[in-house]
């Protein structure tokens, strides 16, 4: 299943992994996944404070503005959640060789995929009239083995930065509507490539 909802605390999900990850409760850190993860050289593993620059709008050391409200109250992104069936949840805890999880895995980088070639799209002109294909996203993926209130619940969240290159190589934001337009499809990705149970 998939749910999409807007970021609205940047903290929210680092906080969430880190407390678990480095308190041994099987939570994993955080890593960059997506098109412009890989322009910008950010492979393998969250680093918070380029992760923080990103979400207001600036170059991962902070130095650059990519966006004309950098550091603003502005749209941070969305949170594509990925959510395994119940039974596949449980499943897991259970799977001492990773077989679900690599599954899950496998299955939310491909959904990604999907978005990043239907759904990515940016606006241009003066009033923001006219769409143009991005080249693809930058994604920010946190995956849980378990929900805030403490149920088996394999989940991963896909954060959709607010962030856009261009073909021409300039930045600018996402059209986040396509993505919610997409999101019965790419949620049919993500299920069909699961394990049937």
């Amino acid at each position: 299943m998939l749910t999409i909802f807007p970021i609205r605390n940047v903290d929210y999900y680092v906080e969430w992994t880190q407390n678990d990850y480095y308190l041994n409760n099987d939570e994993q850190p955080g890593i960059w996944i997506g098109y412009i993860a890989h322009l910008l050289g950010l492979n393998g593993e969250i680093i918070e404070e380029h992760y923080k620059n990103l979400m207001k709008g600036f170059s991962p050391d902070g130095k650059t503005a990519y966006v004309q409200n950098a550091g603003k109250s502005r749209n941070l992104g969305y949170d594509l959640t990925f959510s395994a069936p119940k039974s596949v949840s449980i499943l897991e805890v259970f799977d001492e060789v990773g077989c679900i999880q690599n599954a899950h895995e496998r299955a939310v980088r491909a959904a990604l995929r999907f978005v990043e070639e239907k759904a990515a799209y940016t606006r241009r002109s003066s009033k923001g009239q006219t769409l143009e294909k991005l080249p693809g996203l930058l994604a920010a993926q946190f995956t849980h083995f378990k929900s805030r209130a403490n149920d088996i619940q394999l989940h991963t969240h896909c954060l959709i930065l607010n962030l856009a290159i261009r073909n021409d190589l300039s930045w600018g934001t996402i059209n986040g509507r396509n993505l919610y337009q997409w999101m019965k499809a790419a949620g049919s990705v993500y299920s069909d490539l699961l394990p049937l149970i």
